[in-house]
């Protein structure tokens, strides 16, 4: 339009066209936004992402923002104890606010993965969290650390807070609770640069071979000396009875994990590897976070629950390379939810074994992408057995991956799809975490699959009114469908009940160790085995077929 001929101004009506074709072009914005994020089940990718928000390629993929350490060996050589949380050594809240404007509310993930923002740095870039004790070693405490972050997380997000900044969630990957573990206090060497430690992957690193250093006798006795020892000491012995574990004199600590069925080693673990370790990370970390963002969930990669023979019938004590499930305790949880990786593996041997204090060999069997699948499906149903009111995330990676341990079982098979689909059904939490190798390239390897098999999932939950939640269906002991007694089931199934779905009362995923296993009715769904004989895994349920070709090809759908 021209202007009008006695002004250089708009006319009225010109004006009003104008600012109402602005916001028809807003409301198109927001809608195609609502309508490409609808997704019922989410993955939240942490890992070497851009800050340019969600791919409209991958509706149901939400990269989180990382509160990383940006341009330390710049501007920021350590982040020690003094450092500034909105100084150069962090990321600033006012760029998560900018990079979260772009996220749709409910998937604004903040992850702390591989973050120095909640470690203390040495000069030379190292981790240091434990406190120091007499003799320059480090000890089972970590009070100055604990006020060190408290300071950082509250500060950080105070300021967030007050610049109208939002989250959802935090992903903590806080992976070295460990060092509290006996052979790692009693293998130090005198020195104090002998505290710090790089930040490796839990799964990925292997264990170093147990010291009995000279030094091992001095070190506990430093422990006792401490003015803190003898609450510990009495939390030990409290814990410590039932299994007769005493701790009366811990001079001889370097020599317990020799000798499997001296408990002591174990109510250490259970005390102050699960539950300090824990405590100080919800008091230090979660709190000063959930005080300005009450709803905000929170997850820590290390902690989740794993049973023992008191409270699960079914245990099932394997050990899956060098990771072991202990036979007292039951684990804890940082912040809201509890997590663990279900990886392709993270095996270092070709066979799986399971083993009990006192009890030794019970069963080996190879290693492999079916057995593999089991083994993650049966840790994630003793998870939700052990704490069925503390719902579970699964760290997954990439199916192409080249990292996963020395034997990537689950990579480039198509159990890959099997151990996705069933975790969805089993968590119940409709949402992923997800790590990506930093040399595995494109930045979205693996998003496209992962992004079809939530697509998938959505189509059996989605509802006219949105999206059903799912009440996993976990069986613990007997004959029911869903046990898993241990690496020879013929089958694994997961199932849950779908609250607020007019559409289904229940759905379950069924996969079949022999890959030639097929339908042979779809109502009833009835599968015919290798040697002619017939199986109905669900009474009366029937089989599910997406509309799509399904990108799953190992196993199958059964709905009720």
């Amino acid at each position: 339009r021209k202007l009008h001929p006695e002004t250089t101004k708009w006319p009225p009506f010109c004006a009003q066209h104008y600012v109402m074709l602005l916001w028809l072009l807003l409301l198109s914005q927001i809608s195609t936004t609502v309508t490409i994020f609808s997704g019922c089940f989410r993955t939240y990718p942490g890992d070497n992402i851009t800050a340019s928000g969600p791919d409209p390629r991958y509706s149901n993929m939400f990269p989180a923002w990382r509160l990383q350490t940006i341009n330390r060996q710049a501007t920021c050589p350590s982040a020690g104890k003094n450092a500034k949380p909105l100084g150069p050594c962090f990321a600033s809240p006012e760029d998560a606010k900018s990079y979260f404007a772009l996220m749709p509310e409910g998937q604004r993930v903040i992850t702390l993965e591989g973050d120095t923002m909640y470690y203390i740095q040495s000069k030379e870039n190292r981790h240091i969290w434990l406190d120091t004790i007499e003799g320059g070693y480090y000890g089972p405490w970590a009070d100055e650390w604990k006020q060190v972050m408290k300071y950082r997380f509250g500060t950080w997000f105070k300021k967030f807070h007050d610049i109208g900044g939002k989250v959802d969630m935090i992903v903590a990957d806080f992976e070295v609770p460990d060092d509290l573990a006996v052979w790692r206090i009693t293998s130090q060497k005198p020195h104090r640069e002998h505290q710090h430690r790089e930040h490796h992957h839990l799964e990925h690193r292997h264990k170093h071979e147990r010291r009995l250093s000279s030094s091992a006798k001095e070190i506990a006795h430093a422990i006792m000396k401490d003015k803190r020892w003898p609450t510990l000491q009495k939390e030990l012995n409290t814990v410590g009875k039932q299994y007769n574990a005493n701790f009366s004199d811990i001079s001889d600590m370097a020599g317990w994990p020799a000798h499997p069925t001296d408990y002591r080693t174990w109510v250490w673990g259970l005390v102050l590897v699960d539950h300090h370790s824990a405590a100080w990370l919800n008091e230090s970390v979660f709190q000063p976070i959930q005080q300005y963002f009450p709803n905000v969930t929170m997850s820590n990669f290390f902690h989740s629950y794993h049973g023992n023979p008191q409270i699960i019938k079914n245990w099932w004590p394997w050990r899956f390379g060098h990771s072991e499930t202990p036979p007292v305790g039951w684990g804890a949880h940082v912040g809201t939810h509890q997590s663990r990786s279900a990886y392709g593996a993270v095996n270092t041997t070709k066979v799986l074994y399971s083993a009990w204090p006192g009890v030794g060999h019970i069963q080996s069997a190879e290693g492999g992408p079916f057995n593999t699948f089991v083994q993650n499906i049966r840790t994630f149903q003793v998870m939700h057995l052990a704490a069925p009111s503390v719902p579970a995330f699964a760290w997954l990676e990439p199916k192409q991956t080249t990292w996963s341990g020395s034997y990537p079982w689950l990579a480039n098979d198509n159990m890959w799809q099997e151990n996705v689909l069933h975790l969805g059904v089993l968590t119940a939490t409709q949402q992923f975490l997800w790590w990506k190798y930093s040399h595995d390239n494109p930045i979205d390897l693996g998003w496209k699959l992962q992004n079809d098999l939530m697509l998938e999932m959505d189509a059996l939950v989605k509802t006219e009114h949105g999206c059903a939640k799912l009440s996993p269906l976990v069986e613990d002991g007997g004959v029911a469908p869903t046990t898993i007694v241990d690496w020879n089931v013929p089958y694994v199934l997961s199932g849950a009940e779908l609250l607020g779905s007019s559409k289904y009362q229940k759905i379950f995923r069924v996969t079949f160790r022999g890959a030639e296993v097929h339908p042979h009715t779809d109502h009833p769904a009835v599968f015919k085995l290798f040697g002619g004989e017939t199986i109905e895994p669900v009474k009366g349920g029937s089989l599910w077929k997406p509309k799509e070709p399904t990108k799953a090809p190992r196993g199958y759908w059964i709905v009720l």
